[in-house]
């Protein structure tokens, strides 16, 4: 077996390598040690920790939300930057060569968060969001990754009309899923979902992004023309979803893999 060098698409990100078991190459560009620690050398053992840690998950709407690995088995890790994912793919496509559409790419690790305290007390209501960063934060279909294209936040992030104009009553929500078209997928305390639209929004300058904000930007225009701004704008620019913030994130990385 070997590595398997995805170049990055983007100036904004490294490339990415992939690693097939048994694992073997530890340190720089290689597995982390403390990955090789949590989930063995090999894919028996990579196996067997992901299904304990689906077996871990406390709440019914992860566990809902989980579903979306049905059928899937460990097949390789990816490795890229500090970043690290175990490459999730079908029976079929263990063989294959890993692309957009045929793999989805889960943290290697889990992570242990707690809420930002603007919006402690309002998500208090909402445990199962954060188990669904501290187990799946991060997570994305797209080789090689792209931090905020078709990409799982990794963390809460709170969003703010500031940086994000036409938010209306949604401001103060935690970005969920950015779809990759300079859209993103939020949550309310309760649980409603909704995508901001940034070609509704006629305040949005990218410009003005830092942090997080300011990769999805670069990332965004490197990748797609600038929409049309429309000539009547909506009293905000989020599109309400029908279903449940992770249900609405399934079927959107379902569709995101289809389409690839």
């Amino acid at each position: 077996m070997g590595t398997v060098v995805h170049e990055s698409h983007s100036s904004s990100f490294p490339d990415a390598w992939e690693h097939d078991f048994p694992l073997s190459k530890v340190g720089e560009r290689g597995v982390p040690a403390a990955v090789i620690s949590c989930i063995g050398r090999d894919q028996a053992s990579a196996a067997a920790a992901f299904a304990r840690r689906l077996e871990d998950l406390k709440s019914p709407e992860v566990r809902e939300f989980a579903r979306l690995f049905d059928g899937m088995l460990p097949s390789s890790v990816m490795v890229q930057g500090e970043n690290c994912w175990l490459v999730l793919k079908r029976a079929e496509d263990q063989l294959s060569p890993t692309q957009f559409g045929n793999v989805i790419m889960v943290p290697a690790l889990t992570q242990s968060l707690e809420w930002p305290p603007e919006v402690a007390a309002d998500f208090a209501q909402a445990p199962y969001m954060l188990e669904f960063f501290e187990h799946f934060g991060g997570l994305t279909p797209r080789v090689p990754p792209e931090e905020y294209c078709t990409a799982c936040n990794n963390k809460p992030y709170v969003m703010h009309n500031k940086a994000f104009p036409g938010l209306g009553e949604w401001d103060g929500s935690i970005a969920f899923f950015y779809p990759g078209d300079g859209d993103v997928m939020l949550a309310r305390p309760g649980g409603s979902s909704g995508v901001w639209q940034h070609e509704f929004s006629a305040d949005y300058d990218e410009s003005e992004c830092t942090g997080p904000l300011g990769l999805l930007a670069r990332g965004i225009q490197s990748l797609f023309p600038s929409p049309p701004r429309p000539a009547l704008l909506p009293p905000d620019c989020v599109n309400r979803c029908d279903n449940k913030i992770l249900v609405e994130v399934r079927e959107a990385i379902k569709w995101a893999m289809a389409q690839s």
